[in-house]
């Protein structure tokens, strides 16, 4: 086992090594894109990126014994992948808790306009029935007019507009009604011509009907 680890440990970290620098470029490029809220977590990445590379460099004796003597301080511990973890976690975190406080906000303002658009649509539906009404009300007001129209326009067909008396039009009409309902009742029906005398005197004066 000691010699697999020796043989394959090497390899790993060197495989380790290049996915840390493959994620890198990832961070780079979501930061080059300028994404919303990409800040967060390209810096929670790089974070992980580094504390990952400071445990293969623990964990490799070779890079060890070849690091300059300034830096083996800085970069020789124990967990630091786990903090770098722990980092990573909670800026995600807060990246989904800022993800989701700008989506209820835009949700809140979504039911704010939507409640406008109703109270508008309510005030323009209660505009449109007042009109509506006031126009059934000027029907109706014209339809009444117009029935009094008809009405005395059928009273003028019917009358002699000097002496208002009924005139021919009215006596067909009646003539016949009246001699159903005498002959229905079995009585007598009387028609009276009269004869004024010096009449064209007045028709001369007041005009002829």
């Amino acid at each position: 086992p000691i010699r697999v680890y020796t043989a394959f440990n090497p390899i790993y970290q060197g495989a380790s090594i290049f996915l840390m620098g493959y994620i890198l470029y990832t961070l780079i490029r979501v930061a080059g894109n300028q994404e919303e809220n990409s800040a967060l977590i390209v810096l929670g990445g790089v974070i992980l990126v580094i504390s990952g590379l400071m445990d293969t460099i623990t964990l490799s004796s070779w890079i060890s014994n070849h690091l300059p003597a300034m830096l083996k301080p800085m970069m020789i511990g124990e967990g630091n992948s786990s903090v770098g973890l722990l980092v990573f976690t909670v800026l995600y975190s807060l990246l989904i808790a800022k993800k989701f406080t700008n989506s209820l906000e835009r949700q809140t303002v979504m039911g704010e306009i939507l409640t406008e658009i109703n109270n508008n649509l309510d005030e323009l539906v209660l505009h449109r029935t007042q009109a509506l009404t006031e126009a059934n009300k000027q029907v109706e007001s014209q339809n009444i007019e117009l029935a009094q129209v008809n009405e005395e326009l059928q009273r003028l067909s019917l009358r002699d507009p000097l002496t208002g008396l009924w005139n021919r039009r009215q006596y067909n009409k009646n003539v016949s009604l009246e001699w159903q309902r005498c002959m229905d009742l079995h009585k007598p029906i009387s028609l009276l011509f009269i004869d004024v005398d010096f009449f064209k005197n007045y028709n001369d004066f007041y005009g002829h009907t």
